[in-house]
């Protein structure tokens, strides 16, 4: 049996050279997968999260159906909210802040518009927002409790157990994203909650170093439970200024990721972070997972280091979703033909989308990623 070690998706964290760039997707286990639809056909998808069982078979399902190199557990990046104490479900789809919100607060990031909204999808809400009781995390009545996380734990080890030699990643979301659900609690915008932020720094400061903590937690559950790969989910890192950010974020991610990274690679997934993407300290990091506000050329320049190639960070995007969603399977090849071209400039490379697989994508499109991918090393 192949050695996990030797996957090409540790390898290429390692930096090793290979022939060719491992390719996943995330949200890669979801209705695009038929496989995947007839399990939701029969389950909620709490019962489905929850199921340790039914989550290790769905983690599994695009190593067989897509030909992915790597799975990554079935979970969502809130279910941390669960060992917090609050309450969690999941319904309809949320929105970014405005444009006029962005350009009235001056921690905002200028860049955050309704534009950037996405697709509908199952989105989580929260009963008991923090919003309803906004006292300091020292203050606050619940306390991390990620015992009630022992299902995520034994689906871990159920993968590991069936394929021990398919890479699995574990993931958590950044502090930023955990601290706007947590505080928002149902969908909709996040405006508010940036306008609370912009007149609450020290309590936002407070809850980001909190949620940290628990993080590390998380991410020591998944650990000793099998994941070999880590990725940190900042999905509205783009939400704040990047000086503002940089001021009470980004150590946090940081401490976040120099705690796990004692054990797996980690990857770090800034979402919406435009021109803040040069300012990453990405030797703190073995991977970056970029967005489609930047073409890889121009990522490449950005992390690019030319006295030292063997510091030069590894990338992992960047296809935008809604090239699988709407391009013809001719148009597909063609695209991919051109796109992946630039592995032969970059080596350090994992193609992957610039976010989530949309619930709408042909299984078909996603296998013909993979193939072209593959097709690579002949």
């Amino acid at each position: 049996m192949k050695d996990v070690s030797q996957s090409l998706l540790l390898r290429t964290l390692r930096k090793e050279p290979t022939p060719r760039p491992p390719v996943w997707f995330m949200r890669q286990a979801g209705r695009s997968l038929s496989s995947y639809r007839a399990l939701k056909n029969k389950y909620d998808f709490q019962t489905l999260l929850n199921t340790p069982d039914l989550a290790a078979e769905i983690t599994l399902l695009p190593i067989t159906d897509l030909g992915v190199d790597a799975a990554i557990i079935f979970s969502d990046i809130l279910v941390i909210i669960e060992a917090l104490g609050f309450t969690i479900g999941f319904g309809a789809s949320h929105r970014p802040v405005s444009a006029s919100q962005s350009q009235k607060y001056p921690l905002h990031s200028p860049s955050s518009s309704s534009k950037q909204a996405v697709s509908q999808k199952l989105t989580p809400y929260i009963d008991n927002p923090l919003k309803t009781n906004p006292l300091p995390p020292t203050k606050y009545p619940y306390r991390s409790d990620c015992k009630k996380l022992e299902n995520l734990s034994a689906a871990i080890k159920l993968v590991k157990q069936n394929r021990p030699e398919i890479p699995l990643i574990g993931f958590c979301g950044g502090p930023l994203t955990i601290f706007l659900y947590l505080f928002a609690g149902s969908g909709g915008s996040f405006e508010e909650t940036l306008v609370f932020i912009e007149n609450n720094p020290e309590f936002f400061s407070d809850w980001i170093a909190y949620l940290t903590d628990c993080s590390i937690e998380y991410a020591e559950l998944q650990l000793r439970s099998g994941v070999d790969v880590f990725q940190i989910f900042e999905s509205w890192a783009g939400l704040l200024s990047s000086a503002a950010y940089e001021k009470y974020v980004m150590g946090h991610v940081v401490r976040l990721a120099q705690h796990i990274r004692k054990k797996a690679p980690v990857i770090y997934f800034p979402r919406l972070f435009k021109a803040a993407y040069p300012s990453i300290p990405t030797q703190e990091f073995d991977a970056i997972s970029i967005d489609d506000s930047l073409t890889l050329t121009t990522a490449s320049k950005i992390f690019n280091k030319p006295d030292n190639p063997a510091n030069n960070i590894v990338l992992q995007g960047n296809i935008h979703p809604q090239v699988p969603l709407y391009l013809s399977h001719d148009q597909l090849t063609e695209y991919l033909t051109d796109y992946l071209r630039f592995f032969k400039t970059y080596p350090h490379w994992i193609v992957n989308l610039s976010h989530g697989v949309l619930p709408e994508t042909q299984e078909k499109a996603l296998q013909i990623i993979c193939q072209t991918v593959k097709n690579l090393t002949h």
